[in-house]
């Protein structure tokens, strides 16, 4: 497993407030086994590894995208079951009116919290990792992308990628 602490996941994510930590622990072994599945034998090997002269540049980055893999497993839990709040997406006046994520806020920032993920050791993924990594890029660029002639010129540019790809 990762040595990595609960704070420190807590400090990354700005979960410095949570109370119940057994929603994060709970998620450790899981997303253990994803980070086992997405990168390289060597690297993950070399990360799990307790030894005291670690690479903290290394560590630096899977914990960070340890810690975001666990915000992002954990978002649907956090958001119904947050001090009995949930996360607000917005408050009324002299917060008297508080508005919980919807459903597909919480899975756009579930989305976003992977794709941080993904993004911060992906010079040490797989190929099953590169493969959830443009996903969720692809993901992302629609996301950021309003108009439909962007979105198709998108599409044709990933897709000729993908072809490209296969032939070479």
């Amino acid at each position: 497993m990762l040595d990595i602490t609960i704070d420190e996941i807590k400090q990354i994510t700005n979960l410095t407030d949570l109370k119940r930590d057994n929603v994060i622990t709970s998620k450790f072994a899981l997303i253990n086994e994803l980070i086992k599945e997405i990168t390289t034998k060597n690297i993950y090997k070399k990360v799990m590894a307790k030894t005291k002269n670690k690479n903290q540049l290394l560590m630096t980055l899977f914990k960070t995208a340890f810690a975001y893999f666990v915000y992002a497993e954990c978002i649907d839990l956090l958001n119904t079951n947050t001090s009995g709040t949930g996360i607000i997406a917005s408050t009324g006046f002299a917060d008297s009116r508080t508005e919980l994520l919807r459903q597909d806020e919480t899975q756009k920032r579930r989305n976003y919290l992977e794709f941080k993920g993904y993004s911060t050791i992906k010079k040490y993924l797989n190929d099953t990792g590169i493969k959830r990594y443009n996903d969720l890029k692809l993901w992302d660029d629609l996301q950021r992308t309003n108009d439909s002639e962007a979105r198709k010129q998108l599409f044709a540019n990933k897709q000729n990628t993908r072809i490209r790809a296969k032939i070479i």
